[in-house]
């Protein structure tokens, strides 16, 4: 199966930049898979990176939880003549066009082409009403929505577009080492590796919580302490640029005590977006009770 990623903050980089920051995204893909004992093969274009694996259930995983993918999708791929990509779509999708009712025709291209991405919306619409006539266009709630992207020579046809966490490639943006004491602490672990930054997890007692995070990590590195003394002892001997903490507004119980920086990313958060960060993370509902 194919897999187009999409990426969206590297892409407002200046174009040094944004290669450094898409190659370092490909390696984190590819470590992730490699770390699964799971083959794939990977490839990229300005905005894309296609990746290829036979596992379809891992390769979801995987890229829903890769740091600086924005977005993703299963994709069928053909070429950019409108005449394949319509075959394409009414043989693919056969039968959902056959139970009836509406549908919409998504989609843009890139590059150079006789069509404007409005004509091939327009054509692919024609190509689907003329073998399912008893389908109608509706582009605001359709009951069948196919997507189609032109890029170049190629074109691809898909109908899922899955989120990823977006932000930037982990390791990208320098070290810091998170205190995991809380799910507060979690959550701001997670949010400083979302900005790229590699975290190392310290945690006074090996918890749910650290083996949450290492889920985002395909080289995760964790360490047990036994005081806020050996957090910076250890901070400093891993040599990181600053320390994470998860004290909200209410409760900023560390100070600056060394020349390292401090973060406290969820400082500003309200309870109940800090209870949705941490379920969409991945943390259980009886997982606050053990942590």
């Amino acid at each position: 199966m194919l897999y187009l990623a999409r990426y969206g903050e590297i892409g407002l980089k200046s174009k040094p930049v944004r290669r450094r920051l898409r190659d370092r995204l490909i390696t984190n893909i590819q470590d992730a898979f490699l770390k699964e004992e799971i083959e794939c093969i990977t490839s990229s274009e300005e905005g894309r990176i296609y990746v290829r694996s036979k596992n379809e259930e891992e390769a979801k995983r995987i890229l829903s939880r890769t740091f600086g993918v924005v977005s993703f999708s299963p994709v069928l791929e053909t070429s950019s003549k409108m005449v394949e990509i319509a075959k394409m779509i009414t043989q693919s999708y056969k039968v959902d066009f056959s139970k009836g009712g509406t549908f919409a025709i998504r989609a843009r291209r890139s590059g150079t082409h006789s069509y404007t991405s409005q004509d091939l919306a327009c054509e692919m619409g024609s190509s689907v009403q003329a073998v399912f006539k008893e389908m109608k266009v509706d582009l605001n709630s359709p009951d069948v929505e196919i997507h189609v992207e032109v890029r170049g020579k190629n074109g691809f046809v898909f109908r899922e577009i899955i989120p990823g966490p977006g932000g930037f490639p982990l390791g990208s943006q320098g070290k810091a080492l998170g205190l995991v004491d809380s799910v507060n602490g979690m959550v701001s672990c997670w949010l400083m590796m979302k900005r790229g930054c590699k975290v190392f997890f310290a945690a006074k007692n090996g918890n749910e919580l650290v083996r949450v995070l290492e889920s985002w990590d395909s080289t995760p590195k964790s360490y047990s302490i036994k005081n806020d003394e050996e957090l910076y002892d250890l901070a400093k001997k891993l040599r990181v640029e600053g320390v994470v903490f998860g004290s909200d507004i209410e409760n900023l119980a560390y100070e600056k005590t060394s020349e390292l920086a401090t973060f406290y990313p969820v400082v500003g958060l309200s309870e109940e977006k800090m209870e949705a960060l941490a379920m969409n993370i991945g943390l259980k509902d009886d997982s606050h009770e053990k942590a």
